[in-house]
């Protein structure tokens, strides 16, 4: 097999294997909260104003990784890129709602590290908690990088994508100096 096919085979295989063996986010029916509504349509406007840009092309997931190593110029989408760009569109309304919202990472400091952005309801999950018990938590991923579309995934679940755990998930604290 010629290199250049062999190398089109690998990035086709590698990329049905990735998704296929990630979890379905949450469908919009699945969203029986209001708040969790509202944030959600927050996420969307966010991610298609993103896909819309045009100074910038976001791409997503690990082929979308490689094109923006390599490529530069002005390209966007790297996972921690998606965590700002999110958090910075839904800040307002997650506060609107009085939910909170931080960034969360797993697998930091390693080559499988991924970052997003966490949003709960304070009155029913404790952020001390939402890591140690993740089951029982009204807790919610909004991942933009896996698919470059606003997916909503719980806690629990979110955390089960990895297929490396080399290091525990954390929270982080987000800054982000203007929306989007």
């Amino acid at each position: 097999m010629h290199p250049t096919s062999l190398l089109r085979t690998a990035i086709l295989a590698s990329t049905l294997l990735l998704g296929a063996c990630t979890g379905a986010p949450l469908r919009p029916s699945d969203l029986h909260s209001p708040a969790l509504q509202q944030i959600d349509a927050a996420f969307a406007r966010t991610v298609a104003v993103a896909n819309n840009d045009p100074q910038h092309s976001w791409r997503s997931g690990w082929i979308g990784n490689m094109w923006v190593n390599f490529r530069r110029e002005d390209n966007e989408g790297l996972c921690y890129q998606w965590k700002d760009l999110v958090y910075a569109g839904v800040a307002p309304t997650v506060r609107k709602v009085g939910w909170e919202a931080t960034g969360i990472v797993i697998n930091q400091g390693t080559a499988h590290e991924h970052h997003a952005v966490l949003v709960y309801d304070p009155a029913r999950s404790n952020r001390a908690t939402l890591l140690s018990d993740p089951a029982h938590q009204r807790a919610f991923v909004l991942d933009a990088w896996r698919r470059g579309r606003p997916d909503i995934y719980p806690l629990a679940d979110w955390l089960k994508l990895s297929w490396f755990k080399e290091v525990p998930a954390r929270l982080l604290d987000v800054r982000v100096d203007s929306t989007p």
